[in-house]
């Protein structure tokens, strides 16, 4: 698909990586669930949804980026994993962190060929599911954040205007990850 888009449009110039699995309703039983009883097919569920999804589509893009000499890439993670955790979410917790590592140490990696590789990190952003609004009120501007919240820093980040910016984690909560 990646060789597809560059022939039809020449260049591909920005990734970001949204994928990744969060809890949901239905899952949860999986994502809080302690680390002594997690199975080894849970805890793999959890890396490749959250941590493979991100590998796979920078392997498929970054060949294009380093012929061209130029690339954004805006990795999307949790501050789950990176800056704070649940109890119960290990598996989810360690494959966001892992996906920081990544965005770091391909920054490194990349960095002399034009790209740049950073992360946003929301926190609760109101996404229509009635616990992000619910979550969003113990946080110290006592709201969920808005979409167009996170999608401001990605925009930022996959431009020009951010070419000296790279291997950095930006966290979009609202200052919730400051609070004890």
């Amino acid at each position: 698909m990646s060789e597809q888009l560059a022939r039809e449009r020449s260049r591909i110039d920005i990734l970001v990586n949204n994928a990744g699995i969060a809890p949901r309703a239905k899952r949860f039983a999986l994502y809080a669930k302690r680390f002594v009883d997690t199975t080894r097919d849970e805890w793999n569920e959890q890396m490749e949804a959250n941590l493979g999804t991100t590998y796979n589509c920078i392997k498929a893009v970054l060949p294009f980026m380093l012929r061209q000499e130029y690339g954004r890439i805006v990795n999307l993670f949790s501050v789950t994993g990176n800056i704070v955790s649940d109890p119960g979410s290990t598996a989810y917790s360690a494959a966001k962190a892992a996906v920081s590592g990544l965005t770091k140490a391909l920054a490194l990696e990349v960095a002399e060929s034009g790209i740049t590789v950073n992360a946003v990190c929301p926190g609760w952003i109101d996404t229509g599911r009635q616990i992000n609004k619910i979550a969003g009120l113990a946080s110290p501007m006592r709201r969920a954040g808005r979409p167009e919240e996170v999608a401001s820093p990605i925009l930022f980040l996959s431009s020009d205007e951010a070419s000296y910016i790279t291997g950095q984690n930006l966290v979009v909560d609202g200052a919730n990850n400051l609070q004890e």
